[in-house]
């Protein structure tokens, strides 16, 4: 994974065994199996000897090979974006924390709507929090969790003409590629989940934009009296938590739990009014929507014709 940095937590005097995990690199379940049969139709096969020569020129002595293969894909490197404070360069080397009960795959990912921004990642990002400023998630290097199973299927159709009496021969070929026209499914390799939330004051224009997203609170438009008051409310959502030195609790946006969907909801759909919606309305914003995503492998159906030439 070459977003993801090494040796891991250690480098900031974590234990070894903190590190501990399957290989980035390790796949589970692999299968191949390739065969090669000759159509028993031809001159020196066991059907049509005897048959009308131009069509047993053209029909027969043909051979059928096959590849295919079964692949898993590789565990999830799940790291923040930024050093949580930790560190000023150590970037995606800091893990989240891991939330009990809730499960690693997405239970909103469809196939109908597998790979962009726009549809659930694969990845439920409701599993993972925070850690608090400072200090390091509990999450394992690696999770043993896997893409879908990879699918390649390829037939191939071969005639010889021999050239001569010796191993000469010119072979024509016809290459039926992705036969099963299968969708495969890689990792986009981006398994950092965000950015350290903003921590200063909600600004005029941000609230302004929270408003406009939703005509059902037009009356707490900043213009009017209710909406100033509300303005300085969220305000003190930030400002009403600072520590005596400025700075917010480390653990303001430690441990904040995403709902289901959290990727695929914009960030003007929380209720910033309230503490908890504020939250996650700033940690919606920091969050990288690539997150735990597939992208299609590029493997359309198609044929191919060649010609080889044995000399």
């Amino acid at each position: 994974m070459t977003n993801v940095s090494t040796p891991g937590q250690v480098t900031f005097g974590a234990p070894r065994n903190l590190d501990h995990g399957l290989s980035t690199y390790d796949i589970k379940h692999s299968f191949a199996a390739t065969s090669f049969y000759d159509l028993p139709f031809g001159k020196t096969r066991r059907f049509g000897r005897t048959a009308f020569a131009p069509l047993r020129w053209v029909a027969g002595d043909w051979s059928v090979s096959g590849v295919f293969r079964l692949q898993g894909s590789t565990p999830i490197v799940p790291t923040l974006t930024d050093t949580n404070r930790v560190s000023a360069d150590q970037t995606r080397t800091v893990r989240p924390n891991l939330v009990s009960g809730v499960p690693l795959l997405n239970p909103l990912w469809k196939r109908d709507c597998p790979v962009g921004t726009l549809c659930e990642p694969y990845i439920n990002p409701a599993a993972f929090t925070r850690p608090e400023k400072g200090a390091l998630g509990n999450v394992s290097r690696t999770l043993d969790v896997r893409g879908p199973m990879m699918r390649f299927f390829d037939l191939s159709l071969q005639k010889n003409f021999p050239i001569g009496e010796g191993k000469r021969r010119v072979q024509l070929r016809v290459d039926f590629l992705n036969v099963m026209n299968s969708p495969i499914f890689r990792w986009a390799n981006v398994f950092d989940i965000g950015g350290l939330p903003d921590e200063t004051p909600i600004i005029a224009a941000d609230y302004d934009a929270w408003i406009s997203a939703d005509a059902s609170r037009a009356g707490l438009a900043r213009t009017t009296t209710a909406g100033a008051a509300m303005f300085t409310q969220v305000q003190n959502h930030i400002v009403g938590k600072r520590l005596s030195t400025g700075a917010v609790p480390l653990d303001y946006y430690a441990n904040v739990k995403v709902p289901q969907g959290f990727a695929t909801i914009e960030a003007n759909k929380f209720d910033i009014t309230t503490l908890e919606g504020f939250k996650l309305y700033r940690a919606r914003r920091a969050y990288n929507t690539n997150f735990g995503t597939l992208r299609e492998l590029q493997l359309p159906r198609y044929l191919q014709f060649g010609l080889k030439i044995y000399f």
